[in-house]
């Protein structure tokens, strides 16, 4: 018994520590790598997705309010958040990418501080620089700012006040946890899972309290519960008292819920598979890390009290890439938090496990090997996209041949050929263009999907939208491809109305000519995907010069 003790004395069990400077410097080391990457890929030409969210907050900035004018199911957290980088760093794709290399830069620390928290200085270094070089990677398309990290950045904050507020009780500190798992929400639909994630571990921590108090503890919760719903019910008064409650709520519940319901679960168990390897390889040793970290919180003892919290936070991550069976890879962006925290824990039991089993002085550097390794690969691995390509470049690698970089000469045109108060019809998928060319569309429906799909409410739409570009009678009408059930109406309406004023063949991922004017109806060589620009003939009446869709 004796010499148990004294040999507990004489010899501690190692353990992996790094001072806080080095933690500080690991991790600047990586938000310093990642934020060169974005600054060189600043020019990246707006996607889609971007597009509709650039365009909506423009129209935020001129006083008009989601779904008045721009139909989407997306809520509209994600308009506000680009409608303030606009009025920062001003209404260009460098000034959208720059504050949106502000919010990852954001989120990364707050991993870092969270994984700090929860598995110490090392683990958290390791967590806050994975997820930089996660969200960065091409393959979760990290270098365009979706939806996905506006709902990360107030979860992320939420989540490290709620384990503030568990050490030391204060109400302000839960209260302000749910406002921001809230507002997560509001960013985009998906985000809902955190909010639920709040609340199990929030009434989880209050069911292992002992002595149980039902009185004060339903008080909590229901106070906590009060903070989560507070953004989602600012949002909806808000929207109220602009008069477009009837459009917000058809578009974001209606419409979403008919929206999700079309992909069948074999259709999404082939969507994950194939989308998840894409995302895994490129970074397998970061993913590796994170399924060791998750064995280590399962079985070791020192991690018991934060078993329920990762555990349950990694559960409902997972869960928040899977509404409507799609498995987008940026969907799964939401879920590189808790990646990123397992690999820190990952990190920690194996750099523990080295001190431990080799104690001398060859083996102290290791760990720092191990880092070194873990990040190290998926930079040398995605070294073209990160270094080497152009932002045009980055584009075609990312979307393949898609319209985005022509967009901007298109828009470009339609504004030197137009007056402010002209509008602008696409039948297409490109909102982009509508910001780049600061003119409004000739109808909410800046997409045509929602006419294309097979969903119960496709062919009333198609007349809404037939009806709201023949009252606006647009200036220009660019044709991308019209969907079936457009199909009747708009040749005859095109050729009666508008002739050819514009021709964009893309004729390779290097290659794409523009024609205008008399030479947009000239041959040339035999393009992969034509755009065509129309204008209308002759001068617009008073009425539709002042009219804007309205519903």
């Amino acid at each position: 018994m004796n010499r148990k003790k004294a040999g507990a004395k004489v010899k501690a069990r190692p353990s992996l520590e790094w001072s806080n400077l080095w933690c500080i410097v690991v991790l600047a080391l990586a938000l310093l790598s990642a934020a060169s990457v974005r600054v060189r890929l600043l020019e990246v030409p707006l996607e889609r997705d971007e597009g509709e969210y650039a365009y909506a907050g423009q129209m935020l900035l001129q006083g008009i309010a989601p779904y008045a004018q721009v139909y989407n199911m997306k809520l509209p957290g994600t308009y506000a958040a680009y409608a303030i980088i606009e009025s920062t760093f001003g209404a260009t794709v460098a000034g959208i990418h720059l504050g949106f290399l502000l919010v990852n830069a954001g989120a990364s620390v707050l991993v870092f501080l969270i994984g700090r928290r929860l598995f110490g200085g090392p683990a958290g270094a390791i967590a806050g620089a994975s997820y930089a070089l996660l969200s960065l990677s091409p393959s979760v398309l990290g270098t365009s700012a979706h939806a996905t990290h506006f709902v990360v950045l107030p979860v992320l904050a939420g989540f490290l006040l709620l384990l503030q507020y568990f050490e030391s009780r204060k109400p302000v500190l839960g209260f302000l946890s749910a406002v921001l798992f809230g507002l997560g929400f509001v960013m985009k639909q998906q985000g809902v899972f955190f909010p639920a994630f709040a609340l199990f571990l929030f009434g989880w921590r209050i069911w292992r309290t002992r002595p149980l108090a039902l009185g004060p503890s339903a008080a909590r919760l229901g106070m906590f519960g009060f903070g989560l719903a507070a953004p989602f019910a600012f949002t909806c008064a808000v929207l109220w008292w602009r008069g477009v409650w009837s459009n917000f709520w058809f578009w974001t519940f209606e419409y979403a819920r008919a929206y999700v319901s079309t992909v069948s679960i074999e259709q999404g168990w082939t969507n994950f598979w194939s989308t998840f390897t894409l995302v895994v390889e490129p970074s397998l040793l970061i993913w590796i890390l994170a399924g060791v970290g998750l064995a280590a919180i399962l079985v070791d003892r020192k991690w018991a009290d934060r078993r329920a919290t990762m555990i349950s936070f990694a559960l409902f991550s997972a869960l928040s890439i899977t509404p409507g069976l799609y498995f987008r890879s940026h969907y799964f962006v939401t879920a590189l938090p808790a990646i990123a925290l397992l690999a820190g824990a990952g990190f920690a039991s194996v750099g523990g496990l080295m001190l431990r089993r080799h104690p001398g002085r060859a083996w102290g550097a290791a760990p720092a090997a191990l880092a070194v390794i873990a990040l190290g690969w998926p930079v040398l691995q995605q070294r073209a996209f990160f270094f080497e390509m152009t932002p045009i470049q980055a584009s075609r690698h990312l979307y393949g041949l898609e319209p985005f970089p022509e967009a901007i000469e298109i828009g470009r045109r339609l504004q030197e050929q137009s007056e402010p108060q002209d509008r602008i019809a696409i039948l297409g998928a490109e909102p982009e263009i509508f910001f780049y060319a600061h003119r409004r569309s000739a109808t909410g429906y800046i997409y045509v999907y929602s006419v294309w799909e097979n969903q119960p409410y496709a062919d009333r739409m198609a007349q809404e939208m037939i009806r709201e570009i023949e009252t606006a009678q647009p200036r220009f009408v660019i044709v991308q491809f019209i969907p079936p059930r457009l199909d009747g109406w708009a040749r005859p309406y095109l050729k009666q109305f508008y002739e050819l004023e514009g021709r964009v063949d893309m004729i390779s991922d290097e290659q794409t000519r523009y024609y205008w004017g008399a030479d947009a109806s000239k041959p040339g060589p035999a393009p992969r995907r034509v755009i065509q620009i129309f204008r209308r003939r002759g001068p617009l009446s008073a009425s539709a010069r002042g009219s804007l869709p309205s519903r």
